[in-house]
């Protein structure tokens, strides 16, 4: 994976920090404690056409992590997390995931397919992301040191368009607006593509393992 990610400050206290206007310009991912010694927690985030891709995130990383001797050689074991996980309560989802999930993970695995996802919204009406994904992808990008360490993974498989398919418009919005975003960070974060649900999930565990090793005490 490429390694470099950048470096500000994390301020949750106002969600409207949260922004591709927080990543600074100095980048360079640096060694890091876990929250908890030798434990490492993990968010799965992804967008809503990814549900296979989530639910063997979800289902299978943990396990096969362990099975396959990573805890062993990393001397870490993993913990995975979605918003899946938390209680229904009152507020946006997207702020509870911010509030209650984010500043408790070490590693915030994202994944993209052919769509970015639903833009968060402010009370005024304001967009404040282009999507939850996106949001929390800048979470992690605001401290190399402190925050989260980041890996993201986009699907590069073809998009399927019939002749006179009612949607087209709409996937070509979606696929710019990917394109877009990953040209955006992909020189400031842990990149790469994949190109099926089958391949995501030894390639996430063995750069997973790499990552860890490389990144955390």
């Amino acid at each position: 994976m490429k390694r470099t990610l950048n470096n500000p400050k994390i301020k949750l206290a106002n969600q409207n920090t949260i922004n591709e206007n927080s990543i600074s310009t100095e980048f360079g991912i640096h060694k890091r404690k876990p929250i908890k010694k030798g434990e490492i927690s993990i968010l799965i985030a992804s967008a809503s056409d990814t549900g296979k891709e989530r639910e063997i995130l979800l289902n299978k990383l943990y396990r096969q992590y362990k099975i396959q001797g990573y805890e062993e050689s990393t001397k870490h074991r993993i913990l995975t997390y979605g918003w899946e996980d938390l209680a229904t309560q009152n507020g946006h989802p997207q702020d509870i995931v911010n509030n209650h999930i984010l500043p408790k993970v070490d590693v915030v695995i994202a994944v993209l397919k052919h769509t970015l996802g639903t833009p968060i919204f402010e009370k005024n009406g304001n967009v404040r992301n282009e999507s939850g994904v996106a949001e929390e992808i800048y979470y992690a990008l605001k401290d190399s040191n402190q925050g989260p360490l980041c890996m993201l993974y986009v699907n590069n498989t073809p998009i399927s368009i019939a002749p006179h398919d009612p949607e087209l418009e709409i996937k070509f919005r979606n696929l710019i607006a990917i394109n877009k975003f990953v040209t955006k960070l992909k020189n400031k974060i842990l990149y790469k593509q994949y190109y099926s649900e089958d391949e995501l999930l030894p390639k996430a565990l063995f750069d997973l393992a790499q990552n860890i090793s490389t990144f955390f005490l």
